[in-house]
C-alpha cells in the first residue's frame, strides 16, 4: 500500500502553509455572513464587529509568528516525507508539523 507523501518542492508546502493562513479572513467573512443570514444574531444584542473585530486583531498578531514559523519549519525541508514517518534524528520537525496540524484546525 503507498503511503501518503508531502510534497517534493518546499515551495508547494510553502504556497500551501501560507494560502492557508491568508485565506482565514475569507472563512471568517462566509461564516459570519451566513450566520447573519441566518438571523444568528439579533438587532438587539451586541454587534457582529465584536467578534469580527476580535478574529482581525487576533490574526494581525498571530499572522507573523506562523509566517516565521513556517519559514523556520521548512528550512531544512527533505521534501517527499511520510506522513507516517518518524525520523529519530529529527524528533522536532516531527513535534513542529504536528503542532502546525493542530493549531491550524483550532
Amino acid at each position: 500500500m503507498p503511503r501518503l507523501k508531502t510534497p517534493k518542492r518546499k515551495w508547494v508546502v510553502w504556497l500551501l502553509a501560507v494560502g492557508n493562513l491568508l485565506a482565514m479572513p475569507l472563512v471568517e467573512e462566509v461564516y459570519y455572513e451566513t450566520n447573519l443570514r441566518r438571523g444568528a444574531y439579533p438587532p438587539e444584542a451586541d454587534s457582529i464587529g465584536i467578534p469580527i473585530m476580535q478574529f482581525i486583531a487576533g490574526w494581525v498578531v498571530t499572522l507573523p509568528v506562523f509566517l516565521a514559523l513556517i519559514w523556520f519549519g521548512f528550512g531544512e525541508y527533505p521534501g517527499a516525507v511520510s506522513f507516517v514517518a518518524f525520523n529519530k534524528k529529527r524528533p522536532f520537525v516531527r513535534l513542529f508539523g504536528g503542532f502546525l496540524l493542530v493549531s491550524d484546525g483550532l
